[in-house]
């Protein structure tokens, strides 16, 4: 038997001798301490979701703004503490390597389903939206062009974009803020950008369709009020072999459909004839001239239309 309720609330059963209702008194007060404990962590959780839902309101539309939001709309720090639990299943699903892509995929839409059914309308979109992103985002392969893929980058590839970032022949000159990064540095740049996919930047690993082979990185630094800042880098073995048309083809498109910007933007550095003749060629203008961390760069331009690329 199981006993609920506080110490010294059950009757026990006539006939027991004293060590059998010790015992069984003893199991009174532990089922009875479980339940106060598991009482306490719930409320605990519960707190602390409305704390966090107070907080992040509160950032978002200020003190009186929040509390006015807050009471039209009933329940919505519960909405928040089932979003804080889907985003660490979201976070544990992007960290299993052991996942297949279908499998990733599949398990982020039951998160998000599951979210969705448990929230109703009772939380803002942008919650909703944040989820079925990250379910879009298991999908490692997001791009295509004739030769190549665009992938997710992945820890199978940790390695050869820390060789490729080691050789001063296809780094230096004109990338040489990525020249020489360790193996840790790889790494936490690929979880930086993995988190940051979609939001203020979006890099691609460039791996050969046909072999599986790692060819470059592209993608996306930085994401602004619809203009993105492409740029690639292209491994030695790989240059002059027209990666880069076929990178910034591909990118264009997605930054155009998937990610909803209007307009492409390149920054090179002066020095860089090809890449500017590159440029030139693809139809980029001249926008300006700006300095970052001390050095002098060249913005380039191009609007993104359903005809480009």
């Amino acid at each position: 038997l199981l006993f609920f309720g506080a110490p010294g609330d059950v009757n026990l059963p006539l006939g027991l001798d004293s060590r059998s209702r010790a015992r069984v008194g003893m199991m009174t007060d532990m089922s009875g301490l479980v339940v106060t404990r598991v009482a306490q962590g719930v409320a605990a959780v519960g707190v602390l979701g409305f704390v966090a839902h107070c907080a992040q309101k509160i950032e978002k539309y200020g003190l009186a703004e929040a509390l006015a939001k807050s009471a039209r709309r009933k329940g919505s720090w519960t909405a928040s503490l089932y979003h804080f639990f889907a985003m660490q299943q979201v976070s544990a699903t992007m960290r299993d390597e052991t996942l297949t892509a279908q499998d990733r995929e599949r398990r982020l839409r039951n998160i998000h389903g599951r979210y969705v059914l448990a929230t109703g309308e009772r939380h803002d979109d942008e919650k909703k939206r944040a989820i079925r992103d990250a379910a879009a985002r298991a999908r490692t392969l997001l791009a295509k062009s004739p030769r190549f893929e665009f992938h997710w980058p992945s820890t199978a590839r940790d390695a050869a974009v820390h060789a490729m970032f080691n050789d001063p022949d296809t780094m230096l000159p004109h990338v040489a803020a990525l020249h020489g990064m360790t193996s840790s540095e790889v790494a936490s740049r690929r979880e930086w950008h993995r988190s940051e996919h979609g939001k203020t930047s979006c890099a691609l690993d460039i791996v050969d369709a046909a072999t599986g082979q790692f060819v470059g990185t592209t993608g996306f630094r930085g994401i602004h009020h619809g203009s993105a800042e492409w740029g690639v880098i292209v491994s030695r073995a790989w240059q002059r072999r027209g990666v880069c048309t076929e990178a910034l083809e591909a990118n264009a498109a997605y930054a155009r459909d998937v990610l909803g910007c209007h307009e492409l933007a390149a920054a090179t550095l002066e020095t860089n004839a090809p890449m500017r003749a590159f440029l030139a060629k693809r139809r980029f203008h001249f926008a300006e001239r700006f300095t970052d961390l001390g050095v002098e760069w060249l913005k380039y331009t191009i609007a993104l239309t359903p005809s480009h690329a």
